[in-house]
């Protein structure tokens, strides 16, 4: 659960010692008509993008604050993740998207006749942004402007990350006073206290899942339906918890996990090809949707990825041909870690389709041979005299 007092002691310090923007007023702009006549556009900041767009960059300078444009006509099967954050688990999305981008949600509610229209297109920042100029002065107006273009009215602003929360309220705040009313989730209230965005609903859930539960569109229907009752509040800033009968029992964030000795003795690339079935079955089962796709490579080449890994962490002066020629070989070396990741988490899924959350995060990162590798690059990066590489070492390994 995402409050400061049931996180640990070093998560705790971090939140608290984040860089946030304060603020005395709270901009507010009014609903211009009742929702079912209004059009909606989602913003989010869990760094989506459409597969086969530039992804979110890991820097050392505050972080990405470009945007992306994802088509509404996009699917669950178009859209990936390229977010820098490591302090969240990524098994939720890659169960369901909509657990922090309801595309499907809206489209529901249109068709309900609950929301008047949808924008033709999304947006997507990535919020682990520890200075935020670039979206206040920059890319938060850009989207405004366009969102205004299209006829939207109402913005919806979904997080993901510990950080997002404080660039969801940063966001509304820069929507707002170009006109246009938003509301949203936020997973650190505490943030929203201090940067006082317009209206948002703090949830207790695991970072990583806005709209609470994967694979359950009626508990996702309520948690958005009390996120719009609050645009019929008359002066902000709003900022109301979820109801308590909505509260799910168990709410505490994965322990850190340490690699056990059996697991470092393993070797990845056949530890790799025996998950492949899995990872197929769950491919085949959702309709071709995976999370896997940022480094461009066909996972049945995966274990050229492997080896190229083991080469980085040895010293060895490797590269993939697939590489960019505008990405440098650690940030490429990100690309490739998420699309394991992505592979290993899906697999096990299969293997496990009730498995919690919590089991899955602990056997990649205690109980595999590819949690070893990643646990040896992020260390090699991390002792690199490079700094982008420093900086990518972070997100890759927690």
């Amino acid at each position: 659960m995402p409050k400061l007092e049931v996180l640990s002691e070093i998560q705790r310090k971090s939140m608290l010692m984040w860089p946030c923007v304060d603020h005395d007023d709270t901009p507010w702009t009014p609903m211009a008509k009742p929702l079912f006549e209004s059009k909606v556009a989602l913003v989010t900041t869990a760094g989506l993008h459409v597969r086969g767009d530039k992804p979110f960059i890991a820097t050392q300078k505050g972080g990405d604050t470009s945007f992306r444009v994802i088509p509404r006509s996009a699917g669950v099967n178009d859209i990936v993740q390229s977010h820098t954050s490591i302090g969240f688990d990524h098994t939720g999305i890659y169960r369901d998207l909509n657990v922090t981008f309801p595309i499907d949600r809206l489209k529901e509610l249109v068709d309900d006749g609950k929301i008047g229209s949808l924008s033709d297109n999304y947006y997507s920042f990535m919020g682990a942004l520890r200075d935020v100029t670039g979206v206040v002065e920059e890319s938060g107006p850009e989207v405004a402007r366009r969102l205004k273009d299209e006829g939207v009215e109402v913005v919806l602003l979904p997080p993901t990350c510990p950080a997002c929360s404080h660039a969801v309220s940063v966001i509304a705040r820069v929507f707002e006073e170009e006109g246009l009313t938003t509301t949203g989730v936020v997973l650190i209230e505490e943030h929203a206290q201090r940067v006082k965005p317009p209206r948002m609903l703090a949830v207790p859930f695991f970072f990583g899942n806005a709209l609470g539960e994967p694979d359950n569109p009626e508990y996702q229907h309520r948690v958005l339906q009390a996120t719009f009752d609050l645009l019929d509040r008359e002066q902000g800033p709003v900022l109301e918890q979820l109801p308590d009968d909505m509260v799910p029992d168990i709410l505490m964030q994965g322990s850190e996990t340490t690699i056990s000795e059996e697991a470092a003795k393993l070797n990845a690339a056949d530890e790799l090809t025996s998950l492949r079935t899995y990872y197929e079955q769950w491919v085949d089962a959702h309709n071709g949707r995976t999370a896997v796709g940022l480094s461009g490579i066909a996972q049945r080449r995966f274990r050229g990825v492997v080896r190229f890994l083991e080469g980085y962490v040895a010293g060895e002066d490797v590269d993939m041909k697939e590489r960019p020629a505008d990405t440098s070989v650690a940030q490429y070396i990100r690309y490739c870690v998420d699309d394991l990741k992505a592979f290993y988490y899906e697999a096990r899924m299969a293997q496990r389709p009730d498995g919690p959350y919590k089991e899955i995060h602990n056997w990649f990162w205690s109980d595999t041979a590819m949690g070893a590798l990643t646990m040896d690059l992020a260390q090699k990066m991390r002792d690199s005299d490079d700094e982008v590489a420093k900086a990518v070492a972070y997100g890759i390994a927690r």
